[in-house]
Parts: structure tokens; C-alpha cells; sequence
């Protein structure tokens, strides 16, 4: 299956196998993240933070994928045994 969807799900697994040197070959050198928290540029970038979110990650699953083509939806569960009720 070569599609987006099945793509960001190998892409997924490799986080919750905590693979920085496995995704690192998912993303575009020029790749740009943009989130609630920051706006990340560059592959080197989104490792370090993608990094940094794998050590509080204790679990993620992916639940379904569906999309055509390049546009995906993927959806996971995710678990951060550790996060302060605060956040």
C-alpha cells in the first residue's frame, strides 16, 4: 500500500516504537510541524521535539487511517502515564 495513510501510520508506529532514526527517514528535510505549542522548521527540529514527546509516552495506538491519495486522517490513542493534571 503505497498512499499517505498507510504512510502516517508506519510513521506512527515508529514513535510508539520510540525510532527517532526510523522516523527521521519519514520526513522531508525542509518538513514544517505547526502546533498549539510551536511552529517547528526543518527535520532536525521536528526529531528533537518528536523526541522529547516519545520519553513521556508510555503507549500509542492507532485506531483507524483512511484517506485518498496525499490526504490522510489518522487516528490514535495515545498515553502519558506521568503529565501533571495541570496540562
Amino acid at each position: 500500500e503505497n498512499n499517505v495513510a498507510a504512510k502516517g501510520e508506519a510513521y506512527y508506529k515508529l514513535i510508539s516504537e520510540k525510532d527517532a532514526q526510523g522516523i527521521k527517514q519519514h520526513l522531508h528535510p525542509d518538513v514544517e510541524l505547526y502546533g498549539p505549542l510551536a511552529a517547528l522548521k526543518g527535520r532536525d527540529a521536528v526529531i528533537k521535539a518528536t523526541t522529547n514527546v516519545m520519553k513521556m509516552l508510555s503507549s500509542l495506538k492507532t485506531r483507524t487511517k483512511f484517506g485518498p491519495g496525499d490526504q490522510a486522517l489518522i487516528v490514535y490513542d495515545a498515553h502519558f502515564p506521568n503529565l501533571p493534571n495541570s496540562v
